[in-house]
């Protein structure tokens, strides 16, 4: 098409102000205010079909105190279905919604409570709300309510009631809660046993879903034979699930695979780079690390190095057994840039170095950390090992 002309244009050859350009002049802007017009009217006919329909049929049979209208109504507003998006007055009705009883509109209004949307963060209330709801047997408010006690949010770590919630959410399928329910039997601790059998038969039926964690993890549970037969095919098979989701921890692993040749692949150093880099970019520190550090001793990226077991008192052979310690000892001082329980664990996962004698003899062991924290919460000196012993 011809370029449109511009009628503010001041042409070669024409005068600024000729009788026919004010002419123009005046009647632009009334084009322009019937074009906008127009616009706006089938914007908002296109935004809101449901105005003049289901928001008003909810909106009457919510004022009547009809339960699952007064929940929908809550719904148009939290999505902006049919009306302006608004968090205050979409907790108002699920709140009428969840004192009836309604158990989705417990679980959303605690979704709200949660995240200080619509109304005042609180999460004590949004505990309550998903307990009602949970007790209902709402499999999203099982696994939401598991996970608080899980990572300790509103309430201290509990990994016992934590358990208690996420089983049945699990039992429904729910792979969220399948994921943590295995984290939780996979690491051990806060009144859970160990168990590498019920972490192996969970992390797989969250993986065979497609949850990206538990495709990690149940590539582990092959790498060391947890739960399972060692199988390091398998293990890279699911890493590489998992990997094409995006979880750098798998990239990584596979790029040590690359790296060192393990796994049955051949050693290929620009192709361990190669995934070292994709975990790098989203910001996986050990990564980060075999990119800087790239002659650097590196292993299996895994949390469940750490443990509850109690720590050796030396690292000198057990002159009762004659077995000796694998002493690995990281000087780097890494910054722990904050977070909660949950978030501390992972961070010192990371840092670990599991020495390479005891990785190819096959030797498990415990996790040695201490550190030193100044008045302004800031760590002064840090030192992060493993401790490994046959």
């Amino acid at each position: 098409r011809s370029k449109p002309v511009n009628p503010w244009a001041n042409t070669q050859g024409q005068q600024p102000n000729t009788p026919d350009k004010q002419k123009r002049h005046s009647s632009l802007p009334v084009f322009f205010l019937v074009f906008f017009a127009l616009c706006v009217s089938v914007f908002f006919l296109l935004r809101n079909p449901y105005h003049t329909e289901a928001e008003k049929t909810y909106r009457r049979e919510a004022e009547k105190g009809v339960l699952e209208a007064q929940y929908q109504l809550g719904l148009c507003y939290r999505e902006g279905n049919g009306i302006d998006k608004d968090d205050v007055k979409a907790a108002q009705w699920f709140a009428k919604a969840a004192q009836q009883g309604s158990a989705d509109a417990q679980v959303r209004l605690g979704i709200l409570y949660a995240l200080g949307e619509g109304v005042k963060k609180n999460l004590s209330s949004a505990r309550e709300l998903f307990q009602k709801a949970a007790e209902q047997g709402h499999v999203d408010a099982q696994w939401l309510l598991g996970r608080m006690y899980f990572r300790g949010e509103g309430v201290s770590i509990d990994w016992m009631e934590a358990k208690k919630w996420l089983y049945p959410a699990a039992e429904q399928g729910k792979s969220e809660a399948q994921d943590y329910l295995a984290y939780i039997y996979y690491v051990g601790g806060y009144g859970v046993t160990q168990d590498y059998n019920l972490a192996f038969k969970w992390f797989k039926t969250s993986a065979e879903q497609g949850f990206a964690e538990a495709q990690f993890y149940i590539g582990n549970c092959y790498w060391f034979g947890r739960g399972t037969k060692k199988d390091v095919f398998s293990s890279i098979e699911w890493w590489e699930k998992a990997a094409d989701q995006g979880r750098s921890q798998a990239q990584y692993n596979i790029g040590v695979c690359y790296e060192k040749g393990y796994g049955g692949v051949f050693a290929d150093k620009e192709e361990a780079r190669k995934w070292y880099q994709k975990a790098a970019n989203d910001g996986f520190e050990p990564a980060m690390n075999a990119i800087r550090n790239p002659n650097a001793s590196r292993t299996i990226y895994d949390t469940a190095l750490i443990s509850n077991t109690d720590v050796p008192s030396s690292s000198k052979p057990d002159s009762a057994t004659g077995d000796a310690y694998v002493y690995n000892s990281v000087d780097s001082k890494p910054v722990f840039q904050g977070g909660d329980e949950y978030a501390f664990p992972r961070w010192v996962a990371e840092h670990i170095v599991y020495p390479e004698q005891a990785l190819e003899k096959d030797i498990s062991g415990t996790v040695s950390v201490s550190f030193t924290v100044r008045s302004r919460s800031r760590s002064e000196e840090r030192r992060v090992g493993k401790e490994c012993r046959s």
